[in-house]
């Protein structure tokens, strides 16, 4: 479907982003041979500095808490964010913009490593040595990444993108657009399972 494509809104750092990961999944597996995908990274706290409070840990927490119950996927809560962690996204973030920009094919699968080195296995993915070793395998020059993920124009290239989820006026993650040659339709801002989406789709598809 020319010019047709989902962009998918998403921070790796999102516990409600990890938790429809399997949804986005099928969605791509559904839909991916007639319609592009594109990742767009949202930013949920991009450049944040301030180490994380011990009140404000047990807060994402139980946040993550909320998200396992609902969709049963396996969080890490002994050894997450230790002290002296600071909740900054820009890296992971920047680090998924650099694959986009070298391998785009590799933008999702990456996505998904971050995620799971986050919150299955409870590694700290703001320090670059681990956004490195996420990348092997993906990329078929590992020097290549390192510059890339340091290049001013992909830092350039991630403030574009949280940019843009506040043009298209999206507050929460993870969300879902359907851009065509007529516009935007918003499938989705917050999670949702893929049989709702599904049908949400069906029924934007066959008006453009």
């Amino acid at each position: 479907m020319t010019d047709t494509s989902l962009l998918y809104i998403a921070d790796p750092m999102c516990s409600w982003c990890y938790g429809f990961g399997p949804e986005m999944r099928r969605l791509v597996a559904a839909y991916g041979d007639r319609i592009g995908v594109e990742l767009i990274t949202g930013g949920l706290y991009p450049g944040n500095a301030m180490v994380l409070p011990p009140g404000q840990r047990r807060w994402v927490l139980h946040h993550w808490a909320e998200v396992q119950a609902h969709t049963g996927l396996t969080f890490e809560f002994e050894g997450a964010m230790p002290e002296g962690f600071v909740y900054d996204t820009e890296p992971a973030c920047r680090a998924v913009v650099a694959m986009r920009r070298l391998a785009p094919d590799m933008a999702l699968a990456y996505f998904d490593r971050l995620q799971g080195a986050f919150y299955r296995q409870a590694r700290d993915v703001t320090r670059e040595a681990v956004l490195l070793e996420l990348a092997e395998g993906l990329t078929s020059d590992a020097a290549a990444f390192a510059a890339c993920l340091n290049d001013p124009n992909t830092r350039e290239a991630t403030q574009e993108d949280f940019h843009r989820r506040h043009q298209f006026g999206m507050r929460g993650m993870p969300a879902v657009i359907l851009s065509h040659p007529q516009g935007y339709k918003r499938l989705t801002e917050g999670y949702q399972p893929f049989e709702i989406l599904r049908k949400r789709l069906d029924k934007l598809l066959k008006r453009v």
